[in-house]
């Protein structure tokens, strides 16, 4: 200071925030009857909207053709405009839409579904990667391939999951053709299983489309569906909660009814390869009644509220940090980030996002030299952080047990 005078200096009297990231951004790959925003083409290019008229504004309508239409068994090609509306019928917002061509291309490509795919790598917000229409392609091998791409790629960006379709999923588990969920364990790999999930049967659905004086119905693959589901419960319960024993909205029936025997194997298989059952039960309509992901194996990994619950927290705590790269690597700079963490965590605990009667039993975050670091590390300029946390698990089977007792008077 060279003038004399008084002079305001301003300190911190908080830690710097972590924000929660958001949780259900699905990112929608198919076929619409455009993709321009003006005159710039949007054709394999990720485009956020939040509703269906922005999608009508951005990408057009139905497909105009009746014989394009998911009118029949297996009619799915060019079903990506219907989808949508299953998705903002079902409790859907924000989401992104990567148009891979029109409806003048005759039949659908498993190549540009794999691009469509490709191109979401730039992308960080979404969280769910979904392709409706893949189980519409001719030929059941390119579908499989397709999928083992989403799994793939969501597997490497370690952000996302892939919500999959069963091929023939209209069809019965003892159909004259095969068993279809069987063929799908078979043909989906064993790789990434854990950033997957896949529902049965497809749902027939009504649907009040603009201005037509009846519903139209169709016969769809439920994907969309559950996008829409997991957006609703993410936003009136939190991503912690498992998003089934849920209504599906402008679903008359399930393709195939499934029995509780029906369903064990489905839910609990030698192969781990968990499908999620939608079941119609009397006096409640048609319910999404399962909530594990492909990995059913695995006691980290088998819900899938539990793996978007740790793909919430590890992406919300890696941007807010970000904030520290190139402080240095002090003891002030630890507590600050572990400080941070915690309030992070804290709230989340509050709001029932973690299991534990109090914060010490839900998280603990560890940081500094001696205890996650080494002198090494240190030298090569590596802060380590631990963070642990006791992460919900749905019940999911309810058991209760009854007996006699003696009379008493």
């Amino acid at each position: 200071m060279k003038t004399p005078g008084a002079y305001i200096v301003e300190n911190d009297s908080f830690p710097a925030s972590v924000v929660e990231v958001a949780t259900a951004i699905p990112a929608f790959i198919g076929y619409t009857e455009k993709a321009m925003k003006g005159s710039v083409s949007l054709l394999n290019k990720p485009f956020r909207i939040s509703s269906m008229t922005e999608f009508r504004m951005y990408f057009g309508g139905a497909p105009a053709s009746s014989s394009a239409l998911p009118l029949k068994e297996g009619g799915v090609s060019f079903s990506l405009y219907f989808q949508m509306m299953m998705f903002f019928l079902n409790g859907g917002g924000a989401c992104y839409i990567v148009s891979i061509g029109d409806y003048t291309v005759g039949e659908l490509s498993a190549d540009a579904f794999k691009k469509g795919i490709g191109v979401l790598v730039e992308e960080q917000e979404p969280t769910l990667v979904l392709c409706p229409e893949v189980v519409g392609l001719k030929d059941r091998e390119l579908c499989f391939e397709v999928q083992v791409e989403m799994l793939a790629h969501c597997g490497k960006m370690g952000n996302r999951i892939a919500i999959l379709d069963i091929y023939d999923g209209y069809k019965s588990r003892n159909d004259a053709e095969g068993d279809v969920v069987t063929e799908f364990r078979e043909k989906i790999g064993c790789s990434h299983l854990d950033f997957g999930v896949a529902y049965y049967p497809w749902v027939n659905v009504s649907i009040m489309e603009g201005g037509r004086a009846t519903p139209f119905e169709a016969l769809l693959p439920p994907s969309a569906a559950i996008a829409g589901i997991y957006t609703m419960v993410d936003n009136s319960r939190g991503v912690w909660k498992a998003p089934a024993n849920v209504g599906m909205n402008a679903v008359v029936s399930p393709a195939v009814n499934i029995t509780s025997e029906e369903q064990e194997d489905l839910n609990v298989t030698m192969s781990g390869k968990s499908v999620n059952a939608i079941r119609l039960f009397a006096g409640e309509g048609v319910l999404v009644w399962g909530a594990r992901t492909l990995d059913g194996n695995s006691l980290d990994w088998r819900y899938v509220n539990t793996r978007r619950t740790m793909i919430m927290l590890e992406e919300s705590v890696k941007y807010a940090v970000r904030a520290y790269a190139f402080e240095p690597n002090v003891a002030a700079t630890w507590l600050r980030i572990k400080s941070m963490i915690e309030n992070f965590l804290y709230g989340i605990w509050k709001r029932g996002g973690l299991a534990g009667a109090t914060p010490g039993d839900a998280f603990s975050v560890h940081v500094g030299l001696g205890n996650t670091m080494t002198a090494d590390d240190i030298l090569n300029g590596i802060l380590r952080v631990t963070v642990m946390v006791a992460l919900m698990r749905p019940a999911e089977f309810l058991t209760f047990s009854f007996q006699q007792e003696m009379q008493k008077s």
